[in-house]
């Protein structure tokens, strides 16, 4: 992902590119085109190459081959030897059994491969890379919920999607949750490699064997784990959340930053991947205040889906409930069968699929949930639960949040050292207790307290935290009061979003937000006291009161 990231904004093309792409330039003995094997999370169908069948109307096809080349992917017309997907009505024609003859000697060639006790990865393709017959309702699926999901549901020539019992549940067995073999190939696979694992990470562990045991898996995987944060020596790290000082130094680094949950998955799977691939696997968000006011349970999941939708909405602030009610605000839904479904039609309570969840949780922004492919559930969605991958641009806008809460690198150093007696201390930093606890932004003092000509820098630190932590669409303006949260007089600028005139949290003065969209034209500002006249314009409203119901 680093070398992605570099080569993308140095203007290359490419941007790097998947293993795929080495597979295939193998295969055709010449360079396939890299934008159609990109890294890119957004290009969820990048290395995919499919072809038809010819039980495939013109018209299908056409849309098929459209939507796989707009989110990464290609076509051919004729079953190639780069083709990964081949879209088929029936087990008839010639280009299906040509099909068939392929798919047999790749499974030779997979079993030769175990018998030389080599791993498939290693000595073979991809399996994302090799031919698999399906049903043209996978890609109808993938492309209405944007995901690449599994093909076993759709893999001809005996689908097990026309056999699922449209009432019973859905079944989610993730293959992190099972230990891999143990062989020659993987038994180090942890090795040269230094891990830092922050002290509040082992104190989520209740089970003091539990904690022992993960310590010694590390170490016989060839791993070496070290107490003290070392950019020049750790090359991964695992910390609680993104606003740990050690998140923002090894993401500075380019090293690995994951979760805890990304290390125990990476020591039963015996395989080191990103943890950018998942979302539970990157550190957790700061929660989201918009959450604090959400009650939101569950139907259809089960098993370690639901605990991983449980997690996302602890973390991001919200209420978790495992019966529903009409206080709920939302059901996260995988199949619209039950009767929670139906009271939550007749309870009017928002019902979306576990989509619209990790993307807010992954974009650390509330998503509509009113958007097409949160309100669609195919018999495919419980298996891709947590395997939202976390974009390059949601990990520059927390490092860029930290640097702003934290006074890092946005401001000249006159401006810090004039305002470096105004800013009281972070736990996270400093181990100051005044900052609100883990997590919270550290307040400023105001201008009685100490320091009148560090205003300046304080002006420049707010500003800065509203454009970067709101992407610069919302529009702000400052209101200031007389008191402040200490008690002293004199004014201060601290930054706190509002919703609609009510403050979210305690502070002195805030960059209240709203919608960029009705204030387009001129929007009002509030000077000293509120006696200023009303809004110039019907769509500027004062106080709009927001429903937690309505998003």
């Amino acid at each position: 992902m680093s070398s992605w990231r570099t080569a993308s904004s140095q203007g290359i093309g490419s941007g790097g590119c998947q293993p795929s792409w080495i597979y295939h330039a193998i295969v055709l003995k010449s360079l396939p085109k890299p934008e159609f094997h990109s890294p890119d999370p957004a290009q969820f169908m990048s290395g995919v190459i499919v072809a038809a069948t010819d039980t495939i109307p013109p018209n299908d096809r056409a849309c098929i081959f459209g939507g796989v080349l707009a989110f990464g992917g290609d076509y051919r017309e004729r079953l190639a030897p780069d083709v990964t997907h081949l879209v088929a009505l029936d087990t008839t024609g010639e280009t299906y059994a040509l099909a068939e003859r392929r798919i047999r000697r790749q499974n030779l060639l997979a079993a030769a491969a175990q018998v030389a006790t080599a791993p498939l990865s290693s000595s073979t393709a991809p399996s994302s890379s090799l031919l698999q017959i399906v049903l043209p309702h996978y890609f109808d699926d993938c492309l209405r919920i944007r995901r690449r999901v599994r093909e076993d549901l759709y893999r001809l020539p005996n689908p097990k999607l026309f056999s699922i019992d449209p009432f019973a549940p859905p079944v989610f067995e993730p293959a992190a949750t099972h230990s891999a073999p143990s062989t020659a190939a993987n038994a180090f696979f942890l090795e040269g490699q230094v891990l830092f694992v922050h002290p509040g990470v082992w104190a989520t562990e209740s089970d003091p064997d539990r904690t022992k045991q993960l310590k010694e898996q590390i170490v016989a995987a060839g791993g070496l784990l070290v107490d003290e944060f070392d950019g020049e020596r750790v090359t991964g790290a695992v910390v609680p959340s993104r606003q740990c000082k050690e998140y923002y130094l090894a993401e500075k680094a380019g090293k690995y930053v994951g979760s805890m949950r990304w290390l125990v998955d990476t020591i039963n799977s015996r395989q080191l991947s990103s943890p950018r691939r998942k979302a539970l696997h990157y550190p957790q968000p700061e929660p989201l205040a918009e959450f604090q006011h959400f009650m939101i349970c569950t139907t259809n999941y089960s098993s370690v889906a639901r605990q991983d939708i449980m997690t996302m909405v602890v973390h991001l602030g919200g209420q978790f409930t495992k019966t529903m009610t009409p206080r709920n605000t939302h059901v996260i839904c995988a199949k619209p069968v039950s009767e929670k479904y139906t009271r939550a039609l007749e309870w009017d309570i928002t019902v979306v699929n576990h989509l619209w969840l990790e993307d807010t949780y992954v974009s650390h922004r509330l998503q509509i949930p009113t958007r097409l492919h949160y309100l669609y559930f195919p018999a495919s969605l419980c298996p891709i639960v947590g395997e939202t991958s976390i974009a390059e641009k949601e990990v520059v806008r927390s490092i860029a949040f930290f640097e702003a809460v934290h006074a890092v690198g946005i401001v000249n150093e006159k401006s810090v050292a004039a305002s470096t007696d105004d800013v009281e201390s972070d736990p996270l930093v400093d181990g100051g207790e005044d900052a609100g606890g883990p997590g919270k932004t550290p307040r400023l003092k105001s201008a009685g307290e100490g320091g009148a000509s560090g205003s300046g820098g304080r002006r420049k630190i707010g500003l800065v935290v509203a454009k970067l932590v709101y992407g610069g669409r919302r529009r702000f303006r400052r209101v200031r009061q007389k008191r402040w949260c200490g008690g002293k007089g004199g004014r201060s600028f601290s930054i706190r979003p509002c919703r609609g005139g009510e403050c979210v949290d305690a502070g002195t003065a805030a960059y209240e937000y709203k919608n960029s969209a009705p204030l387009r034209g001129q929007h009002s500002r509030e000077r000293g006291s509120e006696s200023d006249a009303g809004p110039k314009h019907g769509n500027e409203r004062a106080g709009i009161e927001r429903s937690s119901r309505t998003m």
